[in-house]
């Protein structure tokens, strides 16, 4: 029985990885338009971009009828808005996940970032160690799982629409106070990895303490 089922879990690990690389690699060109294609909006049609983004990632939220994996949620809100960067001039590393494929990307046009007065609404939110990908027990799983941005609070809590095993949802997150989960009777820093009976004490829970970068397509 558990033979059965761990075959089964393969089989549908591979399917998800083919499922996400030929997304990437439909149409895909060799050229740098997508720079050029980054770079040709005005501030105006930025702003209305970030907008509809931003409105397109909360009716999936409120819906939370659609299942789809963390990657695939986020190329779905984009392509919604006729954003088809990632279709088309795709980084693609060597056996990479839809994560790390669109970290590459914006990491190769200089679009991502750590700095914390930088972050908009419509950006995007990478994690790491959100699971033990390799089982080894050790928190060596970078580029795990990742999330898009929908509002700022005064005190820099962010709200973020993302894939849970609940479907798609919204969670929080604040990098002033990385371990804390609620602060002052809210909720600052949601619950991101699950926990289990083989976790060691270096693991982390909250989205904060799981935080590996922010990157926007703006």
């Amino acid at each position: 029985m558990i033979i059965k089922k761990n075959i089964k879990t393969i089989i549908l690990l591979c399917l998800s990885y083919f499922l996400i690389t030929s997304y990437f690699t439909t149409k895909r060109t060799q050229t740098t338009s997508g720079k050029r294609e980054w770079r040709q909006m005005n501030l105006r049609e930025k702003e209305i971009l970030r907008n509809n983004i931003i409105k397109t990632a909360n009716s999936y939220a409120k819906d939370n009828k659609i299942k789809i994996d963390c990657s695939g949620l986020i190329l779905k809100i984009l392509e919604k808005n006729y954003v088809t960067i990632f279709k088309k001039q795709a980084v693609i590393p060597p056996g990479a996940n839809g994560v790390k494929i669109i970290y590459s990307t914006l990491k190769r046009y200089n679009k991502i970032y750590r700095i914390y007065s930088k972050i908009r609404s419509g950006d995007l939110i990478f994690f790491s160690n959100t699971y033990d990908k390799n089982r080894n027990r050790i928190n060596d799983d970078t580029l795990t799982h990742i999330a898009i941005i929908v509002d700022v609070d005064n005190d820099g809590t962010i709200t973020y629409v993302h894939t849970s095993s609940k479907g798609v949802v919204t969670g929080k997150m604040n990098l002033r106070k990385r371990g804390r989960h609620t602060y002052k009777n809210k909720e600052i820093n949601s619950n991101l990895r699950r926990k289990t009976a083989g976790d060691t004490k270096a693991v982390r829970y909250l989205s904060g303490e799981l935080f590996y970068s922010f990157g926007t397509i703006f």
